[in-house]
This record gives C-alpha cells, sequence and structure tokens, in this order.
C-alpha cells in the first residue's frame, strides 16, 4: 500500500488486480476519534468519499467505548486497534471480524544527551519524573499517587529527587488541580516543577537525565511516554494494569499492583460514562510503589539492569512493527470484505446527537459535513 503524497488527505491506495488495468481503491485511514470525524469533517470531508474503505484508530482509556461512538465504529471497514486495551475496549462495540490489533512503538534519536546539570538536578541524587499533560485528564494520570509514593519511600532522605514536568493548564479546571499540587509538593526541596511544553528532543533529554520514570496512572490506552523512557534505557516503574501491559512486564520494567475500582473523575469527556456497569479504573498500591522506588534509589545496578532490557525490549518492538505486518494482515481482511459499510450516516447521527447547535453544510459527492471551532 502507498501513502497518499498529500500529507492533508487521510488516504492510501490499495492496489488490485493484474500488471494491466490495475484497479484502484482508495482506503481513508482516520487517526480520530469518532468525536474528532464529526468534529473536523469540514476540514476534511472535502478530501474524501466516504464510500471508499474507511479505517479508523481510536485512542479510548476506560475498558468500555463511549455509546455515542458506536454507530461511528460499526459504519468502518476496520477497526485497527493500539492496544490489546483498546481492542478489547472495541470488542465491547465492534462484531471480531472488523477489528485488528495494531501495535505501537516509540521512535526515539539515536543520540539522546543525560545533562541533570540542565534541569537542575542534583550530583549524585537517584532522580525520579512525572510527566503528564492536565488535559489528558489529571485524575487519570494521578500525579498526586506517584508524589505520595515518593515522600513515603523517602521521608527525610536528601539524596532523591523528584520532577514534576508538566504542561500549562487549557481550562479553569485543569489550573485549579495543578495549583493546588503544586501548593502542596511546594514544602519539599527536592520537588521540581517544570510547566512548559519542551521540544520532543527537550522532552526526551529530561527523561534521559533522570534515572526513574514514576506513573501511577489509573488508566492508560497505550502509554507513549512509558515506551520513551524505556527506550532510553532508564527504570520504569507504572500502575500494572491496561494499554502499558503491551510492552511493560516484571522482566523489563516494574508493573505495580492495583485494585480495580468504579470510575471517578472530573474530566469532561468521562463524565456520561462514571454510572457505566464496569466502568472502572485502577487504583494503584502507594506502599507497593514506595518500596519499589526504595529499591531503586539504593540499588544502581538494578536501575541499570533493568533499563538496559527495557531499552532492548523497545528494540525488539520497534522491529516488529517496521515488518509492517499490521498492514498485510490488513489488506488480507479487506480483499474478503464484498460491501462497504455506510460511514456517512453514522456521522450524521453523531453529529446531531452530539453537536446540537454545530452548523450543517453539504459538502463535495453529496456529504453531509459539520462546521465547528474545533477543540
Amino acid at each position: 500500500m502507498d501513502p497518499s503524497a498529500c500529507p492533508t488527505n487521510p488516504r492510501v491506495v490499495l492496489h488490485r488486480g493484474g500488471a494491466s488495468g490495475r484497479r484502484r481503491r482508495h482506503i481513508n485511514l482516520f487517526f480520530l476519534n469518532p468525536l474528532g470525524l464529526a468534529r473536523h469533517w469540514a476540514l476534511w470531508g472535502r478530501h474524501v468519499s466516504l464510500t471508499d474503505i474507511n479505517v479508523l484508530t481510536p485512542f479510548w482509556e476506560l475498558p468500555l467505548l463511549p455509546k455515542a461512538w458506536a454507530p461511528v465504529m460499526r459504519a468502518m471497514d476496520i477497526v485497527l486497534a493500539p492496544s490489546r486495551f483498546i481492542e478489547r475496549a472495541c470488542l465491547s462495540t465492534v462484531s471480531p471480524d472488523a477489528v485488528l490489533y495494531y501495535p505501537q512503538a516509540a521512535f526515539v534519536p539515536d543520540e539522546v544527551r543525560s545533562e541533570p546539570e540542565k534541569w537542575g538536578l542534583p550530583d549524585e541524587a537517584t532522580s525520579f519524573i512525572v510527566a503528564f499533560d492536565p488535559g489528558s485528564d489529571i485524575d487519570r494520570k494521578n500525579p498526586t499517587a506517584a508524589i505520595m509514593a515518593f515522600q513515603r519511600a523517602f521521608p527525610a532522605n536528601e539524596k532523591v529527587a523528584l520532577v514534576i514536568k508538566t504542561q500549562s493548564p487549557r481550562t479553569e479546571l485543569q489550573a485549579g488541580l495543578l495549583d493546588r499540587i503544586r501548593r502542596e509538593v511546594s514544602g519539599d526541596a527536592r520537588i521540581t516543577w517544570i510547566q512548559k511544553t519542551l521540544l520532543f528532543q527537550e522532552l526526551l533529554g529530561l527523561y534521559a537525565s533522570c534515572d526513574v520514570l514514576l506513573s501511577l496512572h489509573r488508566s492508560e490506552g497505550l502509554g507513549l511516554h512509558l515506551m520513551e523512557a524505556m527506550s532510553l534505557g532508564r527504570a520504569t516503574v507504572a500502575t500494572g494494569w491496561s494499554g502499558n501491559l503491551d510492552f511493560m512486564s516484571s522482566a523489563n520494567s516494574f508493573p505495580v499492583p492495583y485494585e480495580l475500582v468504579q470510575l471517578a473523575t472530573r474530566q469532561p469527556e468521562y463524565l456520561a460514562e462514571i454510572p457505566r456497569q464496569g466502568q472502572v479504573w485502577a487504583e494503584p498500591s502507594i506502599g507497593s510503589a514506595a518500596a519499589i522506588c526504595k529499591r531503586l534509589a539504593d540499588n544502581r545496578v538494578l536501575r541499570d539492569d533493568v533499563g538496559a532490557r527495557a531499552a532492548q525490549s523497545m528494540r525488539e518492538l520497534r522491529a516488529r512493527v517496521l515488518t509492517g505486518q499490521t498492514f498485510d494482515q490488513l489488506e488480507a481482511r479487506l480483499s474478503r470484505q464484498t460491501s462497504a459499510r455506510r460511514l456517512a450516516p453514522a456521522l450524521v447521527k453523531l453529529s446531531v446527537t452530539q453537536f446540537p447547535r454545530v452548523a450543517i453544510r453539504k459538502a463535495s459527492r453529496g456529504v453531509v459535513g459539520v462546521l465547528h471551532q474545533g477543540y
């Protein structure tokens, strides 16, 4: 399959037939969730025909997909699930013949420098880092639990440090939650707060400058930043549940024990999911995480050994992903399909139910498009 030369056109071309008179079938490959498809239809609708083959790669962090997604998900010819956790969520809504596992890998530059002095980290201290985007749900990322684990592990140890890397808040709710966390850690001189957006190379350099990445998340669809830290050979401590189990195990990292609890969050995107039976996430064990952190601070050999195994496992994962096996499977799966599923009516239904005040217009090829200002 050959990607389209136009970067704004979410389409790849599938070639079929013999050397002469080849038949060309277009594949619309969407890296957007259903709500994003509807919101931004005005931007992409003119580039594609929804009677072509439609493939979606969704990202989601809970065991069940939102009910509102169902019409669009079922109208897709194939759903590419980027983790086993997301695959199971998709199977709660979509038939197995339309879901294909699509493993992910992190791709980092060969040369990433460790420069602890650049970030104000003390010499000979074991440095931990907690990194999260407040827009990805502070309740889900759960940085407070990681801070508690650090302070429980090291109540009076001056030879450790914790970096909290976050971005600027985009809503009043996020700003309030961040301010509360910042006030709670302000009395601990070992904690460095970095609140700004870094270039990718800079962010990787920050990970490389620390010894341990700590994530006591309640759920991850994938956990890309965990992959990145492991690729850099850093010991990674993270909740042993959800999408990160695709690449984390006790052999290459430190999965933290947890218990499953009913979903409880202030994130607007998840509010409708709170009452649903089976919509749970993990509550990681702070005591277990603290014990792991103490072991790592006391044992550099252990940190280096597990970090080396993490980097090796990430190299092996990248090699498997680069074989393109998923796209061979996608081609084979599509070749067995005899009829396209109807995506346009599903998008119209989603638009009417989710965005009743959003203007509707006629787009090319008779497709209804949605005008929206974005997120």
